[in-house]
């Protein structure tokens, strides 16, 4: 049976204890899968110590960098080779251990990590809930070797059986997933599934697609969330869905290089220029207008000049892997560290470049980790300051942070249209050629001509309906728009 079914079915079969049970036994018939009877909230803190203690011991502590400590819950052993370590791609990797194994294979795959020259954390529980103990990996590809080792090795192919949870997507018996703190992937999947299954009604149709519904939830609950590391939580959880019933790859979850391409500006539409001040500016090619610092439309330019002329360039991907680790860290530390966006930038480089960089990290802050402006412009002040570069706020500036912008999301964007003229195009495309967001923002009211009037962000939802019957945006509104309010 593939995965997609596995979880449907799951999400049948937990649907009908939910409608018999409490929450908290809920949690425990989701947590307690395969654990021997009577097992579940055992204490293992005895066994887990001295199996922590014994790592402990074998590490060459002269060629490592160890972080070891007692938690609330469980005992924490991390070893670091690398200067660089990106504690925000953490990969978590369930182990399907038993009681009476536990310890050989905790030793087995220490051993093998310490050989390997692996950065990881592993976490050895108190409280037996569904783990004994969980590995965590820093990098895609330490994290596939180790699978397969996991899956080949002798000594644990005798001693392992399947103990994944059946929400977890798995390879080779190792149940793969991440989170962001403070939250637990499985708490927060567990919790959400219950509050999902409350919203449905008592018995459901014989052809309810319950796995889609749950999706269609999650992803509700992403758009809505303001509380930023939550959102992200959510965003997590709606990905790791859309893989399993995509029939995806389960690293497509780690994989930083994905949306390199989120600029949505076409950069050659404008020319950048620099004020006496040395603050960097943008003219329109096409109305002579200016856009300047306080506003979507100028982050996002940076994005795309610089996107063009340096990130597009980089194979490595190395500056779109410094803006994800730098503005998840300043989530992470509630806004202590954003001194660290310096970093993306030295001494050596010229002013435009620098701003550029600074601008374009911030665009991609708002577009992935969705900050909203007034934040962001907050920071850039006070980043910008610590090197001299000062920009002032002027009343259109404040406007356009309030501006509440249209995010043309990728399926849309690909949609293909016809215009009168019989060219072609992707809504993406027209997007930009006739700069239709530079007119409509979400709380833009429109008043069409035959006396009805649409929302800004429900007219973008359907222009798609109106692009066939005129050659141009300007057309367009001409035809139908009597006059456009904005508020």
């Amino acid at each position: 049976m593939d995965k997609k079914s596995e979880l449907k079915n799951y999400l049948n079969f937990m649907y009908e204890f939910y409608k018999n049970s409490n929450y908290n036994y809920f949690v425990e018939k989701c947590l307690n899968y395969n654990i021997k009877i009577n097992d579940y909230n055992k204490n293992i803190d005895k066994l887990s110590k001295n199996i922590y203690l014994m790592l402990l011991d074998n590490v060459d502590k002269s060629i490592s960098k160890i972080k070891y400590n007692e938690c609330r819950f469980y005992y924490n052993l991390s070893i670091f080779h690398s200067d660089n370590v990106n504690y925000n791609s953490s990969i978590i990797l369930d182990i399907p251990v038993f009681e009476d194994n536990y310890e050989k294979i905790a030793l087995n795959i220490f051993n093998y990590f310490i050989e390997n020259s692996f950065d990881f954390t592993m976490k050895f529980y108190k409280i037996l809930k569904n783990d004994y103990f969980k590995v965590v990996l820093y990098n895609i590809n330490d994290c596939k070797k180790f699978i397969e080792y996991f899956a080949y090795n002798k000594e644990i192919k005798e001693q392992v059986k399947s103990r994944v949870l059946p929400f977890l997507y798995s390879i080779n018996l190792l149940g793969i997933y991440t989170e962001i703190y403070p939250y637990s992937f499985k708490n927060f999947f567990i919790k959400y599934l219950y509050l999902y299954f409350s919203s449905l009604n008592n018995e459901l149709d014989e052809d309810f697609d319950i796995l889609n519904s749950f999706y269609i939830f999650i992803k509700n609950k992403w758009k809505k969330e303001e509380n930023l590391n939550k959102k992200r939580m959510f965003f997590i959880i709606y990905n790791y869905l859309n893989i399993i019933i995509n029939d995806l790859s389960i690293f497509d979850l780690f994989d930083l290089k994905l949306s390199v391409d989120i600029g949505s500006y076409n950069s050659n539409n404008y020319s950048l220029r620099l004020d006496k001040t040395n603050n960097i500016y943008f003219k329109d090619n096409l109305d002579d207008s200016e856009v300047r610092f306080g506003s979507l439309e100028f982050l996002g330019i940076c994005y795309s000049k610089y996107y063009e002329k340096i990130i597009k360039q980089n194979t490595l991907n190395t500056f779109f892997s410094n803006f994800y680790y730098i503005y998840s860290d300043i989530l992470s530390t509630n806004y202590k560290n954003i001194d660290n966006i310096l970093s993306l930038i030295s001494s050596d480089m010229d002013v435009i470049t620098k701003q550029l960089i600074i601008f374009s990290s911030a665009y991609y802050a708002y577009i992935m980790f969705e900050f909203s402006l007034k934040d962001l412009y907050m920071l850039l002040k006070i980043v910008l300051n610590k090197i001299n570069i000062y920009y002032e706020d002027n009343t259109s500036n404040k406007n356009a942070i309030n501006k509440v912008n249209y995010i043309l999301e990728e399926d849309y964007a690909n949609v293909v249209v016809s215009l009168s003229d019989k060219t072609s195009m992707s809504i993406g495309e027209y997007f930009n050629k006739f700069r239709v967001l530079k007119t409509i923002d979400c709380n833009s009211v429109i008043h069409f001509k035959d006396n009805y009037s649409l929302r800004g962000d429900e007219f973008l939802d359907n222009l798609y309906k109106f692009i066939p019957k005129y050659s141009n945006f300007k057309e367009l509104l001409s035809d139908l728009v009597y006059f456009i309010e904005y508020k």
